[in-house]
Order: structure tokens, then sequence, then C-alpha cells
């Protein structure tokens, strides 16, 4: 009977032992689902619209004729200070200059590469270029204006223009009306300290000075400035009574000498002599 009770007791155990516990798998963690509220869908659209538009207003500025070049607007002023006389730059030069290209659209004009064409010509003081919708490039250029002459050293060429800076910009065969002509070989014997301490160049710019400084009812009247030192500059004025000179001096102070010469030419428009070396004493002479 022994052996027939243990085999069943092992039995009996095998069946009581436990299986081993289920491995444990991990958890698969789902994402969450992006909700857009109504005003974040509405901000969404307009964006996307704004995109679309921005696309097309490029295709219609760059790729259509809708908005090409048509119109060329050229303003011309002169420059400050400038002596009376007609204008010498002319628009078919500044409209030569800029060089276009017809049928371009507006929105493809290099403006900063038409405004240095421009600003190499001789005669131009500035120039400015915008674009003015639909169909219009917009130059405006103030030309550089001669206050005086000089007589070149070479006679065919004729005289060298010189703005208010004091620059030589240009020349012309004729003299232009209304603008002086500096003189300044006077034969005068100077020292050479005296030539160093004012070189030519200086006494240049002196003389330049006071054409600029000149008042304008006196401006339209001066025929030459003589230089014969840098403290003895005159003034020639024509008039229809004769000539007249005006007593200079230095170029210093020259808004007060051209007041004094103001005052002066009021009082006698006509006198032989305006003498404004000190110009808070002006004489007739």
């Amino acid at each position: 009977m022994g052996t027939g009770t243990r085999p069943r007791a092992g039995r009996e155990r095998e069946q009581t032992k436990k299986p081993p516990p289920p491995r444990k798998r991990g958890r698969t963690r789902t994402r969450p689902r992006l909700r857009l509220t109504r005003r974040a869908r509405l901000g969404l659209l307009v964006i996307t619209l704004l995109a679309l538009l921005a696309g097309a207003g490029g295709v219609i500025a760059y790729a259509t004729p809708l908005l090409d070049f048509r119109v060329l607007h050229i303003g011309l002023d002169a420059a400050p200070q400038a002596a009376r006389g007609d204008h010498r730059l002319t628009k078919t030069q500044i409209m030569r200059a800029a060089a276009v290209p017809d049928g371009i659209q507006l929105a493809r004009v290099d403006t900063s590469a038409v405004r240095e064409r421009i600003a190499v010509l001789p005669r131009v003081a500035s120039v400015t270029v915008t674009r003015d919708w639909p169909h219009t490039l917009a130059i405006s250029v103030t030309e550089r204006r001669a206050v005086a002459v000089l007589r070149d050293a070479d006679p065919t060429v004729g005289y060298d223009e010189i703005d208010a800076a004091g620059d030589k910009f240009d020349t012309t065969v004729t003299r232009p009306s209304g603008v002086p002509q500096i003189r300044m070989d006077s034969g005068r014997n100077v020292s050479a300290s005296y030539s160093a301490a004012f070189p030519r160049s200086e006494l240049l710019r002196g003389a330049v000075r006071v054409a600029r400084d000149l008042p304008a009812a006196a401006r339209s009247r001066a025929a030459w400035v003589q230089v014969d030192s840098y403290d003895d500059i005159t003034v020639r004025l024509s008039g229809k009574s004769g000539n007249s000179v005006v007593r200079w001096g230095s170029p210093e102070r020259g808004s007060q000498k051209a007041a004094a010469l103001q005052a002066l030419l009021k009082k006698d428009d006509s006198a032989a002599v305006y003498d404004v070396s000190a110009p808070g004493d002006p004489a007739l002479g």
C-alpha cells in the first residue's frame, strides 16, 4: 500500500504547483489629440490668406505688366546760393544717364543703381530716386550751379565753373550770364612768406566766398571779383549808369558785409564806390 500512495502525493504536488506569473508588458501611451479652438483656427486661416495674398502680390509686382514702369518724372532744381543763369543740365541728359529699360516692372528697377548713374554727371549736386506706384519712377535732381568762373589756362577751353564749395566741376566756352569771373593775376609782387601763408588755392577759395556772399542785388550785377591779396578783394558791378566798385576787403564776416552792401545799394544804386571792408562803418564814394 505504501507504494501506492507515494506517487499520488507526487502528482498532487505537481498539480498544486502554481504557474509562473505572466510578464508585464509595457503600456502604450496614446498621444493626446491636438484640438484647436475656434479663435486659433480663425487665426490660422487669416495667416494662410495673408501668405497667399503676399505671394500673389509678389507675382503681380515682379512678373506681370500690371505694375510696370511707364512714366519717368524728373524734377530739376538749382543748388542754393547759385548765381543767376539758365539751367545747363537738361532732363534729356538725366533720362539718358538713368538708363531705365522700357517695360521693366517698377519693383525690379534698381533705384540705387539709377541714382549712381545720374550722380556721375558733373553738374549734379544731389539726386534722389523713388518709386511712385503704380507706374512712375520719380527722380529729383539738384543741379550744381556756378557761383563764379575762372579763366582756364587753356584758352580753347574757356572758363572753369566753380560751385559754392570752391570746387571746379565743369567747363564752359562762354561765361554764364550773371556769374562773375575771378581775376587773380594782378601783377602785384608779393613776398615768399606771403605766398606761403596765402597760396593761390587759398586766394581762390576766398574769392569764391566773396562771390557766394554777395547779396542778390549785387550778385546779378557782378562782372568780376578781383583778388589783389587776401585782405584786398574788390568786386566790379555793372549798371546802366556805369560801373561801380565794391571794396570788400578780406573774405571774413561775409554776411555782415553783404548786409552793409545791401543797405548802401538801397541808398544809392549808382555810386562809384561801395566800401564795406569795415562793415560796421560802410561808406559810399
